[in-house]
């Protein structure tokens, strides 16, 4: 048997996310390497869930997302990405019609790259 162990000198936070729309995510976010951070939503009782590992250097789309995170819903991938993108400065693409202060639908789907 063998096991590599790699370390880095990053930071691992929790934390509770609201973007206004009445939900909450809870959650681990984890600096894996200089570029790379690790997210985990606790959506399972708020004490498990699904893992997704990205560059702060790539842009997220919500189909993209869900999938790695095995979600349901594009606005809790959205009210994600947005949270991601102010922390960690990982670029997303979030519709026009998405608001990131409200977490809210409002009028046609077009998009935009937070950068």
């Amino acid at each position: 048997m063998s096991t590599t162990i790699e370390s880095y000198k990053g930071d691992v936070l929790t934390f509770a996310h609201e973007p206004g729309n009445g939900t909450r995510y809870f959650g681990v976010l984890a600096q894996v390497s200089e570029d790379s951070f690790l997210v985990t939503w606790l959506s399972n009782g708020d004490n498990g869930g699904t893992a997704f590992l990205f560059n702060r250097n790539s842009v997220l789309h919500s189909d993209y997302v869900m999938e790695k995170m095995k979600l349901n819903h594009e606005a809790d991938a959205l009210a994600l990405m947005v949270f991601l993108h102010e922390f960690t400065g990982v670029g997303a693409f979030i519709p026009d019609n998405f608001s990131h202060e409200t977490g809210c639908w409002d009028g046609e789907r077009k998009g935009v790259v937070l950068k």
